[in-house]
């Protein structure tokens, strides 16, 4: 779906979810480690970050913890 690489822009995502999917894939993890990494719930998460939308804190804690682009994951919308 998205190679790897770590020279990508906005133009290279749709939503949110596939920026955050792709950060997994490029880190080597899944969302569901993820989320065990940093202590948020899988359902939760997996709920919400294709659906609706994350907390601005929960945004923030997941692109810090798979090092992405903060201004890219801000103007990414939940859904297109």
């Amino acid at each position: 779906m998205f190679k790897i690489d770590n020279s990508v822009s906005l133009n290279d995502f749709d939503t949110i979810s596939q920026y955050i999917k792709w950060l997994c894939k490029r880190k080597g993890i899944t969302i569901k480690k993820m989320c065990e990494n940093t202590g948020y719930k899988y359902n939760t998460i997996a709920g919400n970050y294709k659906n609706q939308y994350l907390s601005r804190q929960t945004l923030v804690d997941v692109i810090n913890y798979l090092e992405g682009d903060f201004n890219i994951a801000m103007n990414l919308p939940y859904r297109k």
